[in-house]
C-alpha cells in the first residue's frame, strides 16, 4: 500500500511466477536446508507456504500462541533499556537490538530465549561471532567451487567452518540446536504414549 497504488500492480511489476527463478546464490545451503524464510524459486516456496498452512499455524493461532510471549519480551526490553538510562549508562542501541532479535529467534525456535535481554549481553558470543564471519559468509555463497568442493574436503572444512563442539558462537549454536531437537524428540516419544501433556509448538517443532 504504501509502494504501490493497488495490489494489481504487484503482477503487473514481477510478471509470471514462472520467471521468479533464483540463482544458486540464494540457496548455498549455508544457513541449512531450504525453509520458508529464506530466497527460494516460486514453486518451492509455494510447497513450503502450503506445508505451513494449516494449524497450528494459522495467524489466528500464533496470535493466541505467540503474542503474549512478544508482548514479554517488549516489556522487558523497555524495562531493561529504562533501567540503562535511570543509570545513566552508554549503550549501544543497535547492539541491544541485535540481542533483542537473537532472543525472539532463539524463542520462537525453541520456546525459551536464549536471554540476552535479560543479562544484558551477547550470550555465547553468537552475534560477535556472526559478524565476525560475514564476509567469509559472502565469499562461500558467491564462490560455488570453493563451497561444494573445497569446503568438503574434510580437511579444509575443518579449517574453516566452525566445530559443533565449540563452547561459544555458531559452533555452541549448533550443538545447542542438536541437543534441543534431541530432547525435543524424546519428549514427543513420552507425550505420544500419554505421559506428559503438549507443549506450544514452536517453530522446532
Amino acid at each position: 500500500m504504501l509502494f504501490f497504488p493497488r495490489a494489481s500492480s504487484l503482477k503487473d511489476i514481477y510478471r509470471s511466477p514462472a520467471c521468479n527463478q533464483k540463482s544458486n546464490l540464494y540457496g548455498s545451503g549455508v544457513l541449512g536446508p531450504p525453509h520458508l524464510f529464506s530466497t527460494l524459486d516460486g514453486e518451492e516456496h509455494r510447497v513450503l507456504r502450503k506445508a505451513l498452512a494449516n494449524a497450528p499455524w494459522t495467524l489466528g493461532q500464533l496470535k493466541r500462541s505467540w503474542e503474549a510471549a512478544f508482548d514479554g519480551r517488549v516489556d522487558l526490553f523497555i524495562r531493561k533499556m529504562h533501567e540503562h538510562a535511570q543509570a545513566q549508562n552508554r549503550v549501544c542501541l543497535s547492539d541491544k537490538v541485535a540481542e533483542f532479535a537473537a532472543d525472539i529467534m532463539s524463542m520462537v525456535s525453541f520456546t525459551e530465549p536464549f536471554g540476552c535481554v535479560e543479562r544484558q549481553e551477547d550470550v555465547r558470543d553468537i552475534l560477535k561471532n556472526w559478524r565476525l564471519g560475514l564476509s567469509f559468509f559472502g565469499f562461500a555463497v558467491r564462490w560455488r567451487w570453493f563451497r561444494d568442493v573445497l569446503l568438503q574436503a574434510p580437511l579444509v572444512g575443518l579449517w574453516f567452518l566452525p566445530k559443533v563442539e565449540n563452547g561459544s558462537g555458531m559452533g555452541w549454536l549448533m550443538c545447542e540446536a542438536d541437543r534441543q531437537v534431541s530432547a525435543r524428540e524424546e519428549r514427543n516419544a513420552s507425550a505420544e504414549k500419554g505421559r506428559i501433556e503438549e507443549v506450544r509448538k514452536d517453530f522446532m517443532q
